[in-house]
């Protein structure tokens, strides 16, 4: 049953991944060439494409198939909505063999890091210090949503989603300007609010739930980031889901069926707003992106940042006269917009080949700290609570999902969680 079970869930990837390849020949590249997808299609490369395909999946099977690691939600999110659709375009475009190897071999690293290096044993936290964190926190809730008011958040208040990028446009005028805002917003956001919503859940606590729940329209009402209102939805599935060991095969389901139901969606009404949504923007823009970094930077073309735009620009020299986002915006659309890429694009973009590796084997210690907090948590519920800051990996820098995302904060919210727990057990 043991094999069985693996074989089907391997089956299930081959299966997204072919209809990851059909989609993008009879969609994305034809409907879509203004995001800079094109067909130059490799039939050695397809072949290539799939036993790299089954060489990932080697690993990633028995991780995901582990429930006592909650950094199988991360490694699966990073393994759908990067790995295989970069796998369709590494035939579909005829993309670098190195490049996309080095992708591969990233991934793995972070794999193997999970699977074998040790766990951490948490203190518990002095009463003083939580109490600080517990105020610090509170503060901030009050700075968020007092700032969002009383800059218009009511007046701009919008659940429409096809007016989310002009209310996002006033937000960014009239509220983005308070000190830290867009830290702190993010932070309540992606783990604050969850984490109220999943210790309510793992409390059965109705009236926390529908607390979270609120405090989350709000924010997204008055801010109108649309991954702030999926994120309650996508926090519960996994809160269940992660209790059990065919996760990996719900959410290839899951997936495939998403993908066909946006297609089917432009064949029967001629629109394209679901496709355009969740087969594009998901997961080919992601995946692309990481093509279109690597082809400004290649072969010494242009120089590698070399982290000059981070906590170390005091004393290292940045070598563009504008942010990367905004030159290769103007390099390749001929247009000023920010399209971050995922961070082992922007590892490549800091220092090669190399960049990946290092920044590869930095995320994989941090993933195995995330595990550790099993000694403290139950397994599902740290998985649900990372799973939003996990998304940011797929368009943001590392360094940027740590901090500016909230992945760090959400460590620190289930170390406070754990503290609550140990102490609520102990009386």
């Amino acid at each position: 049953m043991h094999k069985i079970n693996y074989f089907i869930q391997f089956l299930s990837i081959i299966f997204l991944k072919a209809i990851f390849d059909y989609l993008y020949f009879v969609c994305v590249s034809k409907y879509f060439m203004g995001d800079l997808f094109y067909l130059n299609y490799s039939s050695e490369k397809h072949l290539y494409s799939y036993i790299l395909l089954v060489i990932v999946s080697i690993f990633v099977i028995p991780l995901i198939n582990q429930p006592n690691k909650p950094s199988r939600v991360v490694i699966l999110i990073l393994f759908l909505s990067i790995i295989v659709p970069i796998l369709t375009l590494y035939a579909y475009q005829d993309a670098d063999n190195y490049y996309v190897a080095a992708i591969v071999i990233s991934f793995i690293l972070i794999i193997l890091q999970i699977m074998y290096f040790p766990i951490l044993k948490f203190r518990i936290l002095h009463a003083s210090l939580m109490n600080t964190l517990l105020l610090g926190i509170i503060l901030i809730y009050i700075y968020v949503y007092s700032y969002l008011i009383f800059t218009g958040g009511l007046t701009r208040f919008n659940f429409n989603l096809k007016e989310v990028y002009d209310v996002r446009a006033e937000y960014v005028t009239m509220a983005a300007k308070g000190p830290l805002l867009g830290y702190f917003i993010t932070w309540v956001g992606n783990s604050f609010n969850m984490g109220a919503l999943v210790w309510g859940l793992f409390k059965k606590n109705r009236n926390i739930i529908i607390l979270a729940i609120v405090l989350q329209l709000l924010l997204f009402g008055m801010t109108n980031f649309k991954s702030f209102l999926f994120a309650p939805v996508l926090v519960m599935s996994l809160y269940f889901l992660a209790k059990r060991k065919s996760l990996l095969l719900y959410s290839t389901i899951s997936i495939t069926m998403i993908l066909m139901f946006s297609y089917l969606f432009f064949i029967f009404y001629n629109d394209h707003q679901w496709s355009s949504m969740f087969i594009r923007r998901q997961f080919f823009v992601p995946s692309n992106l990481h093509l279109i970094y690597y082809d400004f930077f290649k072969e010494d073309y242009n120089p590698y940042i070399n982290l000059s735009n981070s906590i170390f620009s005091s004393f290292l020299e940045y070598p563009y006269q504008a942010s990367v986002t905004r030159i290769i915006s103007w390099e390749y659309w001929n247009r000023d917009f920010g399209p971050n890429v995922g961070f082992l694009g922007d590892a490549y973009s800091h220092f090669g080949f190399l960049g990946m590796f290092l920044f590869a084997f930095i995320l994989g210690l941090i993933l195995r700290i995330l595990d550790s907090f099993v000694t403290m948590l139950p397994s599902y519920l740290i998985s649900a609570l990372i799973a939003i800051p996990a998304f940011s990996l797929v368009n943001s820098a590392l360094f940027t999902t740590l901090l500016t995302h909230g992945f760090l904060v959400s460590l620190l919210t289930l170390l406070i969680m754990g503290n609550l727990l140990y102490k609520k057990e102990k009386k």
